[in-house]
C-alpha cells in the first residue's frame, strides 16, 4: 500500500483515508465521491497576499497621516476628508486580508452519504499536497 501522503493530520494511500486528528477515523477511497473544498473569492485570495496585506497596512498609515497634517498644512478639507476615507478603505483591506489569510482551509467529501471533513489546514502549501494527494488516489481507483 503506497503513501501518497504520510502526514501531518492525515495519510493518504491508494485504497484509504486516515485522519488523524482530531480523532482517528478511516474512510475507504472507493466510498469517497464529491471531494470539494469551500471556494473562497478572487478579491479575498488577492488580500491574503502577503505582499497586498504589507501595502494595504502602509497605505492605511500614510493616509492617516495624510488626514492628521493635510488639514494643518493644506489648509483644505476635501484633502482631510479624501484621506480619511482612504485610511478607512485601506484599514477595511488590511484587516480583511489578514482575517483570509489566518483563515485554515477544509477539505469535505461524502461518505456514504453524509457530508464529512477529510482534512482542515492553515498552511496552503500542505493543504494543496493533500488535495492533490486525495485527487490521485481517487483517479487511480477509476
Amino acid at each position: 500500500m503506497a503513501e501518497l501522503f504520510p502526514g501531518p493530520g492525515v495519510r493518504i494511500t491508494h485504497e484509504v483515508v486516515e485522519t488523524l486528528t482530531p480523532c482517528h477515523r478511516t474512510y475507504p477511497i472507493h466510498e469517497l465521491s464529491l471531494l470539494h473544498v469551500v471556494h473562497e473569492s478572487a478579491i479575498d485570495v488577492a488580500l491574503a497576499l502577503p505582499m497586498v496585506r504589507a501595502c494595504s497596512g502602509a497605505i492605511t498609515g500614510l493616509a492617516v497621516l495624510a488626514a492628521a497634517v493635510g488639514s494643518q498644512v493644506l489648509e483644505s478639507p476635501q484633502t482631510t476628508v479624501a484621506a480619511a476615507l482612504a485610511a478607512f478603505v485601506a484599514a477595511i483591506g488590511t484587516v480583511r486580508g489578514w482575517r483570509q489569510w489566518r483563515r485554515p482551509r477544509a477539505l469535505w467529501a461524502y461518505h456514504r452519504g453524509v457530508r464529512v471533513c477529510l482534512f482542515v489546514s492553515r498552511d496552503r502549501l500542505v493543504f494543496g499536497q493533500v488535495k492533490r494527494a486525495l485527487l490521485r488516489a481517487l483517479e487511480a481507483r477509476e
